[in-house]
């Protein structure tokens, strides 16, 4: 019993010495450069009537983290500063609060181009993390200034459209810089703020309406310069550990409800009932309450149960995490997630310290929160990280939510990010074509379908094989197909049930390698046999110069056999829902091959 005690005392005593002065290591964090590009042209009177861009801003602007780079431009003909860039302090927020109000809704023009430009004007190479960010919102098309005598405003605004495409999306993609795009109305080019988010890798979010636009800019900033958070439990619940020196609680509410703040000691606070450490404000669908020097252990919200509340902490002791894939294809290989502590921007490396904590992270489908799919993250003490690797599998297509947190004796920290799982950007169709006059020998033709808003090319084989006829496995290679439908054909001589395999290495618009297995399929082919076609076929594949077709078929599958053993040889994925990725090798005796 005295054993247990001292124990417990002794890991209570490593916790809290730890927390006021940790080792660590010389790994600075990262600090987010954020651009936000704000949409004021005339438009805006119609699909935001009641500006509510500035609570929007002003959510971004209290919850923002205080080791990020960030600054606001509004612009419509031309762009101009609102927030001048520069590091995040108490200073930059109390700009931020009395110019938000100037957001105005009277610009003529939408120039797009010209608010890329500025916003990234002194960004040339590339740098070595994630923290480039540009976000824009807006509600319309590329609309230039006035057109010039000899050109109409048609021709000015295409031209304009055209080097967005071609030559500013190449240098933004080259300097390292994440587009990220709130489309605010039914309006906006659609097919322009794909590309541009897709190709850089960036997220875009469609706002139904003004009213969406907080939750919208709320995902934009944890996408870009998330704050460190505490978690919410279900009963609302959240903890303050000694560390904390101010927290700043986000509440969606309805306008007809208040909300109420329960504090450790059991005191209730309100928008009318607070103390001067307390600052309340009151927006028509959420509450911001920054407290300073709050009371330490269980605090309670009472009023509003939102999955979008947050608790964003200042604080020493803080986490980060590694950049998270925006866009993910289903099947797609695992990348690593991985989480660490920070003790004064940098990292914990006490490993005593980190063994006493737990790390676990979940995916949440946005439809449904009900749904959750768990990540077990595992501490590694040679990179002072918790990690894992991350496959979503055969995951339903949709939005998601990460959660990543770090639980200890006394603290509890927090990071969300987005990201959504499409479906699988690549579809196999396999039909039969039957003999006739001009082709007397059946053929399986194979029409290989690419998303081109998803992946640029696609290559791989397809492996058919024999269950109950007599005849020979059958391969089939195509290399980089670039086009959205392509046809191959394989000739058949045996009528019978037969299994289709294709295994697909893919190239994401944002540069991302992905290996694609889709499901194995058994195919019954009716046809009525050739004589002698088995010979005849047998005869004409003797011509084929095996060496090169060696080469081809063996270098393709060792080259995908590769990549699949890179990503998930040495980890397996954590999530249940994971799928089987592991290739077969084919041995196919016969290659025949015709493109259209």
């Amino acid at each position: 019993m005295l054993r247990s005690t001292m124990d417990s005392a002794w890991r209570v005593c490593l916790i809290f010495g730890l927390l006021v002065g940790l080792l660590t290591a010389p790994f600075q964090a990262m600090a987010s450069d954020v651009h936000l590009l704000i949409d004021v042209s005339g438009s805006m009177k119609q699909n935001d009537p009641n500006n509510l861009r500035v609570p929007a801003l002003r959510l971004v602007s209290e919850l923002a983290p205080l080791n990020a780079d960030m600054g606001v431009w509004l612009f419509s003909e031309r762009p101009e500063v609102l927030v001048p860039f520069g590091k995040v302090n108490a200073r930059w927020k109390t700009t931020a609060r009395n110019r938000l109000s100037r957001i105005h809704s009277r610009g003529q023009f939408t120039d797009i181009e010209a608010a890329l430009t500025t916003a990234s004007a002194g960004w040339s190479a590339a740098t070595d993390d994630d923290t480039r960010h540009i976000v824009l919102l807006t509600d319309g098309l590329v609309d230039v200034a006035p057109p010039a005598a000899d050109q109409t405003n048609n021709e000015l605004n295409a031209a304009s459209r055209s080097r967005i495409l071609n030559k500013l999306l190449p240098e933004l993609k080259q300097a390292g810089v994440k587009l990220h795009v709130i489309a605010l109305s039914d309006q906006v080019d659609n097919e322009l703020m794909t590309e541009l988010t897709a190709q850089s890798g960036g997220w875009l979010e469609h706002a139904k309406d003004a009213a969406a636009l907080q939750r919208a800019f709320l995902r934009l900033l944890e996408q870009t310069s998330p704050p460190i958070t505490v978690p919410i439990q279900k009963d609302n619940r959240f903890t303050i550990d000694a560390s904390v020196t101010e927290f700043t609680l986000l509440a969606f509410r309805r306008p007809d409800r208040p909300i109420e703040l329960v504090t450790p000691a059991k005191e209730t606070l309100s928008a009318d009932r607070h103390d001067k450490t307390v600052a309340w404000r009151k927006e028509n669908d959420y509450d911001l309450v920054t407290i300073s020097a709050p009371a330490t252990g269980e605090w309670q919200l009472q009023g509003s149960l939102d999955p979008d509340n947050r608790v964003a902490v200042l604080t020493d002791l803080g986490m980060e995490m590694t950049a998270v894939p925006v866009n993910i294809p289903a099947q797609a290989p695992a990348w690593p997630l991985n989480i660490w502590l920070t003790d004064h921007g940098q990292r914990v490396t006490r490993i005593d310290f980190l063994q006493l904590a737990a790390a676990k992270a979940s995916l949440i489908h946005a439809p449904d929160t009900n749904k959750v799919y768990p990540i077990s993250l595992a501490l590694d003490p040679q990179q002072a990280n918790y990690h894992a690797n991350v496959a979503v599998g055969n995951l339903p297509a949709g939005d998601y939510q990460l959660q990543a947190q770090v639980i200890g004796g006394t603290f509890q920290r927090q990071l969300t990010r987005q990201l959504r799982i499409a479906a699988v950007p690549i579809e196999i169709n396999y039909t039969l074509q039957l003999p006739t006059a001009a082709q007397p020998q059946a053929t399986l033709q194979i029409t290989v379908t690419l998303d081109p808003s998803a992946v640029s090319s696609v290559s791989g084989y397809v492996h058919l094989t024999a269950t109950t006829a007599q005849a020979s496995d059958l391969v089939i290679n195509f290399d980089g197909q670039t086009q959205a439908t392509a046809e191959y054909w394989l000739p058949l001589t045996q009528p019978g049930e037969y299994q289709a395999r294709a295994r697909l290495q893919a190239m994401s618009l944002a540069g991302v390698p992905l290996a694609i297995a889709p499901p194995d399929q058994r195919l019954t082919l009716d046809f009525p046999a050739v004589s002698g076609a088995d010979d005849a076929a047998a005869s004409r594949v003797e011509a084929v110069d095996w060496p090169q077709l060696g080469l081809m078929v063996g270098g393709a599958n060792i080259l995908f056999l590769v990549l699949l053993w890179l990503v998930f040889r040495l980890t397996r994925p954590k999530l249940a829902t994971d799928a089987n990725l592991t290739s077969a090798t084919p041995t196919g005796r016969r290659l025949i091959k015709r493109t259209k």
